[in-house]
């Protein structure tokens, strides 16, 4: 590189002739072998010099040699476009670009028409590289910097507009970086390349991919800028906020993703004070269609009442109103248009969000106390309860339609919580009086609602211990079985309450208070287990809160510590005097002691040390696990069986393996890099809305205290494979319980072992990543051979080798393959009542076969278990399986479930040859038996 920037002073003269002559007398003997050189770097870098010195060409020798230097120009461009290695044609294109663009005019069109075609027919959809598709549309924006090009590339264009969905962010960056330069050419629109409904849905899909700020969202942002937010011009009519109203109303109507992102990088392109005048306008619409909701409904249930006038009417001015309402009449028509409305309040929020730090700056005040102006008083609360009420009003409310009522009151606390709480006039006693509601509402819609979003409102505005106290006083009054409903009043707390352990109400003289009420459990338990969940942006404000609070950490962690001393209690009772199992008690026991576990994570996290340290009282847990509770159930197995199917989906339920941590260590680059076991494998919610909690299928009495033991042990173990998979290290200390906990499987009760599988199979998968350890694998797959499965478990199985195939660790794969095949051997050889047209993986029980098959149907596991036979030509034949080795059966399997490679092809033709021989030997061997035992013995 230091080499040309010398050179770069001759390059720029190369058009005088001394100079000219002399780049050909140097560069002529070098140049065209280089651009045929075996080596694909040094056909890259002569790509360079030809672009520098084309065209290479004696000034002295005439026109024809000009014109044969262009042509070998022209076919050495052309190789470098077809070369096999991708690297070359990225840098043939960049060549080919640079010389048409420049010398456009000079070179003949049918070179141009064979180049062009090369880029534009090929390149562009070239399946191989993502960086010669993106390649090819650079080029095409180098070609466009040249005006003589435009006539000739202006048909071409749109064939790369389907590249906008290309699966490469840099390939949709490129297209979107070449729309912005086809826009500011005169004669040529963006939209004809790629038309506009699919500019709308690729910047919907960006938001969709988890990274609305991403760099194709803010090009795309930047794209659409002037189409819905465009900026008056003195030349042309002047644009009004009414029609900047109109076309964000259309935007939020037409496509209302699209315009959640767009918004989102609007201050990238936008003034503070342009955002902030259009905040303020899409509130007062917001107003607007409630207005015209209510009105209607004034109409249709009391006609006879005029008096429908609102304090939120005050918020928009009549002329505004009336000019709206002309202009977007049928929006207006349209009656409870929730959907409208509830993206209206998201965009405001966004917005809002967007220009949060520059309306802190002193020149940008002014449009601070705008909004503060129009957000003011007593209009969020009429509007939250606008919302909210709907939740308790409307039976028959359609889910989509609560969904976006849900989207709406998180949207107006968000935006509650950018102003101190005296500005907003009852949005408090309105939060207070829908948690104490609750208790009406219908289980099965309140497990559609989240809370998290009114507890981070009462968190921003310095309500964090009570809150805290809140739910901390109900959990323990629960376990502890108290009566009575006490309160915990808002107010700060004084230096005496704060050394009270089980403090309920907290008191403040000379303030004024309001009183939260005591919650139920379900209710108390569903907050958590939301802010405790994960990146939802409401979840992580008060879940900080929280945790930065001592004495609001200390009374969340003391009620649900509570969980473990209940479940205590139980297990210590005699079985015989157990009442029947009361089944919310046992759910809750074991939803607390995994939001336990959760808790105390979340608090080692913010230490930020790595690796992830053991919070001593996750430690506690495990021991008590290991030492009291697993003891217990392999002693109580031996002594009752009458449990039934027990559901756990309710404590484990679906989702992503993904910490929940926000504030936890940063995750190395070898977390990112690596596989993520699948969703349905993982434990995400522990409060899932759609799972369901049957201790059993039939309504028998069973021993409580088993089914506590089994939940405790689900609920601790799914904790502690959330912290493995955060540290990504085994401690050996710990992995040493691992024997302990196989006990359970070795017990003769199949119930208990399938109920417990999906959690040790998570454990296992973990253990196995991130320590190597295959102790409880193996054990679970000799204890689980006999176990009749269902369609579900059958499923799991395959998930759980599927997850651990992606985990790319080939040794960890071989080690596993080499157990199950053993353990395949070892069982196929005891079967002694057997089908003898049966098949081996049938003899072998259901779930060894459904591991087995898993492995066989996976490329690369078949492979390694290919190559394993290969190096171990033993393992196998001696084990017998109706008249042939197991080494045959299997054999076989692997040729008719197996991917096709020609790697795997090789292995089992030289598999097939060792085993045909070998059985030849078997038969011999079996002939000269035969005929000995039929001369009796003698020769």
């Amino acid at each position: 590189k230091t080499v040309r920037s010398v050179l770069d002073q001759f390059y720029t003269k190369k058009k005088t002739p001394v100079v000219e002559s002399m780049l050909h007398r140097l560069y002529g003997p070098l140049l065209w072998r280089a651009l045929s050189s075996s080596n694909a770097r040094v056909r890259i870098q002569a790509s360079f010099v030809l672009v520098d010195t084309f065209p290479l060409r004696d000034p002295d020798a005439g026109r024809e040699a000009t014109e044969v230097c262009v042509k070998k120009s022209m076919a050495a461009l052309a190789s470098l476009l077809e070369d096999d290695i991708p690297s070359v044609r990225v840098a043939g294109a960049t060549a080919a670009s640079k010389i048409l663009s420049s010398f456009w005019v000079a070179i003949p069109s049918k070179d141009i028409q064979s180049l062009l075609n090369l880029i534009i027919a090929k390149h562009a959809s070239d399946a191989t590289s993502s960086n010669v598709r993106a390649s090819a549309v650079v080029a095409m924006q180098t070609l466009l910097e040249e005006e003589k090009t435009h006539a000739v590339l202006r048909p071409l264009l749109p064939s790369l507009g389907n590249l906008i969905h290309d699966k490469t962010d840099k390939v949709r960056l490129a297209v979107v970086k070449l729309l912005l330069h086809v826009k500011k050419i005169r004669g040529m629109k963006y939209y004809h390349v790629v038309p506009a409904h699919h500019l709308l849905v690729r910047l919907e899909d960006e938001g969709n991919r988890g990274n609305p700020t991403g760099p194709v969202s803010v090009a795309l942002t930047d794209l659409l800028s002037n189409s819905f937010f465009p900026l008056s011009n003195t030349k042309k009519k002047v644009v009004t906020m009414t029609d900047i109203i109109n076309r964000t109303l259309r935007l939020l109507t037409d496509n209302p993703g699209a315009a959640l992102v767009f918004y989102r990088n609007a201050s990238s392109k936008l003034s503070v004070a342009s955002i902030s005048k259009l905040i303020a306008s899409l509130m007062k619409c917001l107003v607007m269609f409630i207005e015209e909701e209510k009105e209607q409904c004034l109409e249709k249930f009391c006609s006879d009442d005029n008096n429908t006038s609102t304090p939120l009417l005050d918020v928009v001015p009549e002329d505004d109103s009336k000019r709206l309402k002309h202009t977007n009449a049928s929006l207006f028509k349209e009656a409870n248009n929730v959907a409208l409305m509830a993206t209206i309040a998201e965009s405001v929020s966004i917005l809002w969000d967007s220009i949060k730090n520059e309306l802190s700056k002193s020149q940008n005040e002014t449009f601070n106390e705008l909004l503060k102006e129009i957000f003011s008083g007593n209009v969020l609360t009429e509007v939250y309860d606008h919302f909210a009420s709907k939740f308790e009003n409307e039976e028959d409310f359609e889910d989509s339609k609560l969904g976006d009522c849900f989207r709406a009151c998180v949207a107006i606390l968000h935006c509650a919580g950018k102003l101190d709480e005296p500005n907003i006039e009852g949005l408090r006693t309105q939060i207070v009086k829908n948690l104490a509601s609750l208790k009406s509402i219908p289980e099965e819609k309140r497990s559609k609602m989240n809370f998290s979003p009114s507890v981070s409102l009462l968190c921003v505005w310095g309500m964090t211990e009570n809150v805290a106290y809140c739910l901390g006083s109900s959990i323990a009054l629960y376990f502890e079985g108290e009566s009575g409903e006490q309160d915990v009043e808002f107010c700060q707390q004084s230096n005496e309450s704060k050394k009270r352990k089980s403090l309920v109400k907290v008191k403040a003289s000379g303030k004024s208070t309001q009183l939260l009420p005591q919650l139920d459990m379900d209710v108390c338990l569903t907050i958590l287990g939301r802010i405790l969940k994960g990146s939802f942006s409401a979840s992580v404000s008060a879940r900080e809160s929280i945790l930065r609070s001592e004495t609001a950490y200390s009374a969340i962690e003391n009620a649900l510590r509570k969980a473990q001393i209940a479940a205590e209690n139980i297990l210590k009772a005699r079985v015989s005097l157990q009442p029947k199992v009361d089944v919310d008690m046992i759910r809750n026991i074991g939803i607390s002691l995994e939001c336990y576990g959760r808790f105390v994570l979340h608090k080692e996290a913010i230490k930020e040390d790595i690796p992830l340290g053991m919070p001593s009282e996750l430690h506690a847990l495990l021991d008590w696990i290991s030492d009291v509770v697993v003891p217990y159930l392999v002693k109580l197995t031996g002594q009752d069986s009458t449990l039934r199917d027990l559901d756990l989906s309710m404590i484990s339920g679906t989702g992503s393996l993904c910490s929940p941590l926000s504030s936890g260590p940063p995750k190395r680059k070898m977390n990112r890099d690596s596989s993520p076991f699948d969703p349905r494998l993982s434990n995400e919610s522990f409060i899932s809305a759609e799972a369901s909690f049957n201790f059993y299928q039939e309504k028998s009495v069973f021993s409580s205290s088993k089914a506590t033991a089994i939940t405790a042990i689900n609920s601790v173990l799914c904790t502690y494979a959330e912290w493995l998979s955060i540290r990504l290290l085994c401690d050996s200390t710990l992995t040493n319980k691992v024997s302990k906990w196989c006990q359970i499987f070795k017990t003769s009760d199949m119930t208990v072992k399938r109920t417990l599988l999906p959690v040790f199979l998570r454990v296992s998968l973990v253990i196995m990543k991130y320590g190597g350890n295959l102790d409880l694998f193996n054990e679970i797959i000799q204890s689980i051979k006999d176990v009749d499965l269902t369609f579900a478990e059958e499923a799991m199985l395959d998930l759980f080798m599927s997850s651990l195939v992606s985990l790319r660790d080939d040794k960890l794969l071989c080690e596993v393959i080499e157990s199950t095949y053993s353990t395949v051997c070892s069982i196929g050889s005891r079967a002694a009542d057997y089908d003898k047209d049966q098949d081996l993986l049938h003899a072998v029980g259901p779930c060894i076969r459904s591991l087995f098959m898993s492995l066989l149907r996976d490329g690369r596991s078949s492979l390694l278990l290919a190559q394993f036979m290969t190096e171990n030509p033993n393992s196998g034949s001696e084990s017998m399986y109706s008249g042939k080795s197991v080494r045959f059966h299997v054999l076989r399997k692997l040729k008719e479930l197996s991917p096709q490679m020609p790697s795997l092809t090789k292995i089992l033709a030289k598999l097939n040859d060792e085993n045909d021989a070998d059985q030849d030997t078997m038969v011999a061997g079996t002939s000269v038996f035969i005929e000995y035992e039929n001369n009796d013995g003698t020769e």
